[in-house]
């Protein structure tokens, strides 16, 4: 982790990484830097934010396809524009930046990982205000993203859109019907395992936002069961304060704060959890309910959460009321043995959805049908 940390800080200082391919064609891509070759990194890669890998898999199936890449960070705008490109892969809201500059050949794709800003705000607001009613308070648990203007200039802009989703993620952006998009399936390096034993035990893994991620919807379902909740995560939102005499007063609800992936403490905690549980109502798809599905955990997650049919091996969240949380878990809890192994087993053939292999035959895909 300390040399994974360094290795970002010295990133911040690189301003674009060229790699060179045998062809003629060349591709710009805006997103994340990432240790180039011949470095070896792989351990990079196993405790990195997974858009490093991400955008690592992207740039190695460009110059297998013969693009010679430039890759700058996606806030940057300072773009070598000399060269011909003829293939843009950008993100965010520096996107449409970028695209203005590039002439009417280059194709140009953008690459999301959540769902539209401008429902997030939507989504947010319906939540806080449920909330603030529900605890009769006027405390304000998120902060709207105010720099949203630049969402229909790249809807415009795009020629196609490489989106980390499902269907419902797409549906967050509004998109005109000629616009083609394609969903794809988030990737990790980790080996998919399957539990057999059972502790009816839970963990909510996520960072901030714990508005979006529900966190209130999570905690009073544990209240007063001897189920035990461990909870990942930042705890210096006011929303978390709003709930913290009831924590104490429940002992089966852990906090565990943020906590190394690559730990004996997290692997000692997801050997004793059973559920995964993120009823999020904003998201592309969940790289911290991937990571514990990956451990065998069945995912108890809403469908904004990004998750093409996982009702087959994991559990819906209907709704943003409490009881629709606790509905779920109480299925959980109950959920007769066989149930439980059927989920699993087929949790396990999931496996393939999410590695590099996949992810690169996927993305070779894409490029081919645009």
């Amino acid at each position: 982790m300390i040399l994974t940390k360094i290795i970002h800080k010295i990133l911040k200082y690189k301003r674009v990484i060229r790699v060179k391919s045998s062809g003629e064609k060349h591709a710009l891509f805006s997103y994340v830097l990432f240790p180039p070759e011949p470095f070896n990194f792989k351990f990079f890669f196993n405790v990195s934010h997974n858009r490093f890998l991400k955008s690592y898999l992207i740039v190695k199936k460009l110059k297998e396809l013969g693009y010679n890449v430039y890759l700058y960070d996606y806030l940057d705008t300072n773009i070598d524009y000399s060269i011909r490109y003829d293939l843009f892969i950008g993100h965010n809201k520096t996107f449409n930046i970028i695209a203005e500059q590039l002439g009417n050949n280059v194709k140009k794709v953008l690459l999301t990982t959540g769902s539209s800003p401008i429902y997030d705000n939507q989504k947010l607001e319906e939540r806080q205000r449920e909330l603030q009613l529900r605890l009769s308070t006027t405390q304000n648990f998120f902060i709207p993203m105010t720099e949203i203007h630049y969402v229909e200039k790249n809807i415009k802009l795009a020629d196609a859109f490489f989106m980390i989703g499902n269907k419902k993620t797409s549906d967050t952006w509004n998109l005109p019907s000629i616009k083609r998009v394609f969903h794809y399936s988030n990737v990790n390096k980790l080996t998919f395992l399957k539990k057999t034993t059972r502790t009816g035990n839970f963990i909510y893994l996520s960072s901030v936002g714990q508005l979006r991620r529900g966190l209130d919807l999570v905690l009073p379902a544990f209240f007063n069961r001897a189920e035990r909740l461990y909870v990942c995560g930042d705890y210096k939102e006011p929303l978390f304060y709003e709930f913290h005499d009831q924590i104490k007063d429940n002992p089966n609800i852990h906090l565990m704060g943020f906590i190394d992936q690559t730990s004996k403490k997290f692997r000692k905690m997801v050997a004793n959890s059973d559920f995964a549980i993120l009823p999020s109502c904003s998201e592309g798809q969940s790289g911290s309910i991937l990571t514990l599905m990956s451990y065998g955990l069945i995912p108890l997650i809403t469908e904004e959460v990004g998750f093409e049919d996982f009702e087959k091996y994991g559990v819906k969240i209907a709704g943003y009321g409490p009881d629709d949380t606790i509905s779920a878990v109480n299925f959980c809890i109950n959920m007769e043995d066989d149930i439980l192994e059927n989920k699993r087993n087929i949790l396990l053939e999931q496996a393939d959805q999410f590695t590099e292999k996949r992810f690169l035959q996927n993305f070779g895909q894409f490029l081919f049908e645009i």
